[in-house]
């Protein structure tokens, strides 16, 4: 990492702060080696300061009056003929008389690449769910199948892995889901004999210096590993398998309403929360409502909220697109990749879609991820990435999206990072 910037924050009422400002790049990352001038804008109150390369560098000084409005640190690097080469941005922070770190992660345009940090050794299992400022990672198994009672938590406003307290047991392939207040609740999961486990945990990710875990009843009779939480609110999850379950404020019942829910996608939309289902139908769940839409998903799915609408991978180029606040929509199709993927990550921001590795129908892993635009679903371009399936994708509150997990075993976390947005 590279100090970058000094942002000096002095307020009316005497308060003054600092924050420094540093850049980070993927492992091995030249993409700095060509920037000829740097531009850093905070988008309020807005500010922008440029600086050409001198022998160490680069050196900005910026002066900002901390009012409390909030703000973004947008980084970007142009070369000799003036193109934009790198760009990055902090998510969105306070403006006010405090001492900060904020790390910028700064990649080419619309690529994808290695964070600066990754898991301790090749996993599969990995265990995930998103954060307001990042996400989380837990247990996994590597490959001589030996299982981790680790949990870490990427933090997008500094590009680390903190690790937590150890989990009350080793497990792979668990259901994470988030409650309130970054609460990580894990489900399940294969345990150290190798048979899928009921427990429930919930960790308090705010609990210094580490988190803490709080041990659940132990739900034996719906033990399962492998499944999806669909979240509906902030502490209301469905988890799908047969039967479906639901867990309300960490208490844990099975569904009566249908044998078995796959997986799916989760929405909260004019305060309802809906969930969509895959399947053969496609099923609808809001409160305790289910309705069935006329179209099915292959086995293999993945489906992400894109906008409001829920978007599912099939097993040809085309996503299939569904309206959750309509059951009786009929779905629409649009040709999208570049190849079939099955069992792909995917995951939107307001700009973009990433759908990224899977397997081709020969069952090999996919090296290439598809940049879509949210708004219309066309294919923007394909770039590398590490070749995986079953992986998951998060949006990030600095527009990035990582990509974690997945098959065959891996320690490796990836951030796609969108162009500019200026």
């Amino acid at each position: 990492m590279k100090a970058l910037a000094l942002l000096v924050l002095g307020a009316c009422a005497g308060e003054t702060g600092t924050i420094q400002l540093e850049l980070a790049t993927a492992p091995g990352s030249t993409v700095l080696d060509g920037v000829q001038r740097l531009r850093v804008t905070l988008t309020d109150p807005p500010i922008v300061v440029e600086a050409p390369r001198i022998d160490d560098g680069f050196d900005l000084l910026i002066d900002v009056e901390a009012i409390g409005t909030v703000g973004v640190l947008i980084v970007e690097g142009f070369d000799d003929g003036e193109a934009l080469v790198a760009t990055g941005s902090s998510p969105p922070f306070g403006v006010s008389g405090i001492n900060a770190r904020v790390v910028v992660y700064i990649a080419a345009p619309l690529t994808i690449g290695g964070a600066p940090v990754g898991l301790p050794a090749a996993r599969i299992g990995v265990g995930s769910t998103s954060l307001s400022y990042g996400f989380a990672l837990a247990g996994g198994e590597t490959i001589d199948g030996t299982r981790s009672d680790s949990i870490f938590i990427y933090n997008s406003f500094d590009h680390t892995l903190a690790a937590g307290v150890a989990m009350p047991a080793p497990k792979s392939f668990q259901t994470l889901a988030t409650g309130s207040n970054n609460g990580v609740y894990l489900f399940g999961g294969r345990g150290s004999d190798g048979t899928p486990t009921g427990s429930l945990w919930r960790f308090d990710t705010n609990a210094q210096p580490s988190g803490s875990f709080t041990v659940g009843a132990d739900s034996v009779e719906l033990a399962r590993e492998r499944a999806a939480a669909i979240p509906l609110t902030s502490e209301h999850f469905v988890i799908s398998g047969a039967p479906p379950i639901n867990v309300d404020f960490g208490v844990v019942t099975a569904r009566t309403d249908t044998p078995a829910l796959a997986g799916g996608v989760g929405l909260v939309l004019d305060d309802r929360g809906i969930g969509v289902f895959a399947g053969d139908p496609v099923t609808r769940l809001e409160g305790e409502v289910l309705e069935s839409y006329a179209v099915s998903t292959v086995a293999d799915t993945t489906a992400a909220i894109v906008g409001t609408a829920a978007v599912f991978t099939t097993a040809t180029t085309a996503l299939l697109v569904l309206d959750p606040a309509v059951a009786s929509d009929p779905g629409s199709t649009v040709d999208a990749l570049s190849v079939i993927r099955h069992r792909p990550a995917i995951a939107s921001t307001a700009l973009h879609v990433v759908v990224a590795g899977g397997t081709d129908d020969g069952g090999l892993p996919i090296a290439t991820a598809d940049i879509l635009d949210a708004a219309t679903l066309e294919r923007i371009t394909t770039v590398p990435c590490v070749a995986r399936s079953g992986a998951s994708a998060y949006a990030l509150p600095n527009g990035q999206i990582a990509i974690v997990g997945g098959e065959p075993a891996n320690d490796v976390i990836e951030l796609f990072t969108p162009s500019s947005p200026l």
